[in-house]
């Protein structure tokens, strides 16, 4: 027995030894860097433009800044219908899953009955949203304009 022992113990020391280089760090390794993620929705902000000189186009997509270390900043511009009777809104800001999910949309203030112009007006939008935790994995910015499909935009942090 003592011999079957010791060679069981040679056999260990021998696998110990080889796997000791390769447990061990080196110095070339490449360093990963984890990101905290987005736990909850911790405030939101919101304010639009009336007709003028506009940063964005209603037709394009819009801009996600993602601001280090919690925050999120949407900005476009969309079609909102009358001038004098329409606007732009935040309907829903929602984190779910690693995506943070930003809808704007057309909407009316209008008193019944309202005289409006007939126009379909444009203007900018700009969403801050500060979120516990860290970034999102993701942002999908759904924008609903008066008339007109409505379109999603994704971005992700760098």
């Amino acid at each position: 027995m003592s011999s079957r022992r010791g060679f069981v113990a040679s056999v260990a020391a021998g696998v110990t030894v080889t796997l000791a280089g390769c447990t061990g760090g080196d110095d070339d390794s490449a360093e990963t860097t984890t990101r905290a993620t987005a736990t909850a929705v911790a405030s939101t902000g919101f304010q639009w433009n009336t007709p003028g000189g506009s940063d964005y186009s209603p037709d394009g997509g819009p801009s996600v800044t993602f601001d280090d270390p919690n925050g999120v900043t949407v900005a476009g511009a969309l079609w909102y219908g009358s001038s004098s009777c329409d606007r732009i809104a935040l309907a829903d800001v929602a984190l779910d899953a690693g995506t943070l999910r930003v809808r704007v949309v057309a909407t009316s203030v209008r008193d019944e009955p309202a005289v409006c112009t007939d126009d379909l007006a444009a203007a900018d939008y700009r969403a801050t949203v500060t979120l516990d935790g860290g970034l999102p994995e993701r942002v999908a910015v759904t924008e609903v304009p008066a008339r007109g499909d409505a379109r999603t935009h994704t971005a992700t942090p760098d």
